[in-house]
C-alpha cells in the first residue's frame, strides 16, 4: 500500500483533521506501535479506506491498508470502529456486498509494517438473514461478537432493527440474528 500524503505535526490534530476530510473517522488500539482506524467516504474512486499509522511517529503519516472501491463488492463506507480480538480487527460497512448492498462484516489482520495488512470480507447482511445495513460497531462478550443492523426497505422487505452475532473465529458460518426490534 501506498502513504496517502496526510502529515500533521501533532498526534491529537491528526484526529481532528482526518474527521474534517472525510466525515467519519475511527482509531483503534495500537498493535504493537502501529494503530489502526476507518475512514468512510473519501472521494468518487474510494468509498472509505482503513488506515494506520506509527504512534511514535511525528509527523504522523497515514497509510492506506485497504481502500474500499466504488463498486462495493467488499463493503463501502466502513464508519464505525474496529474491533481486536485474538490478534485480528473485525469491523463492518454500512453498504456494499455483492447482491444487495446491505453491509459487509470484514477482517484485516494486522502486520509491524506500514501497508501490510490483510483484509477479508467475511459476510454480506442481506435480507435472506433478517439484518441489512450495520450501524454499530461490534463487540466482544463471551465468544461473541455482537451488533445492531439498522433494518430498512430492500425491494418489498421492510426490515426491523436486529441485534445480531457471530463467533469471530468463523463468522462465516455463525451468523445469527438475536432479536429485532
Amino acid at each position: 500500500m501506498r502513504n496517502i500524503g496526510f502529515t500533521v505535526r501533532k498526534r491529537i490534530l491528526a484526529i481532528a483533521a482526518i474527521v474534517i476530510v472525510g466525515n467519519v473517522a475511527t482509531i483503534e488500539q495500537a498493535f504493537s506501535q502501529r494503530m489502526y482506524g476507518t475512514l468512510a467516504g473519501i472521494n468518487e474512486e474510494k468509498a472509505g479506506m482503513i488506515y494506520s499509522f506509527d504512534v511514535n511517529d511525528n509527523p504522523v503519516e497515514l497509510t492506506e491498508e485497504y481502500v474500499f472501491d466504488e463498486s462495493g463488492k467488499f463493503g463501502k463506507s466502513p464508519n464505525n470502529s474496529l474491533t481486536f480480538y485474538k490478534g485480528v480487527y473485525y469491523g463492518v460497512t454500512q453498504y456494499g456486498g455483492d447482491e444487495f448492498n446491505s453491509g459487509v462484516l470484514f477482517t484485516l489482520r494486522p502486520s509491524e509494517e506500514a501497508g501490510g495488512a490483510s483484509f477479508e470480507s467475511q459476510f454480506e447482511f442481506t435480507p435472506e438473514d433478517g439484518s441489512i445495513v450495520p450501524v454499530s460497531p461490534l463487540t466482544y462478550h463471551e465468544g461473541f461478537l455482537y451488533g445492531i443492523a439498522g433494518g430498512g426497505e430492500v425491494g418489498q422487505d421492510n426490515l426491523p432493527p436486529t441485534l445480531y452475532r457471530v463467533n469471530p473465529d468463523d463468522p462465516k458460518e455463525t451468523f445469527e440474528t438475536v432479536a429485532s426490534f
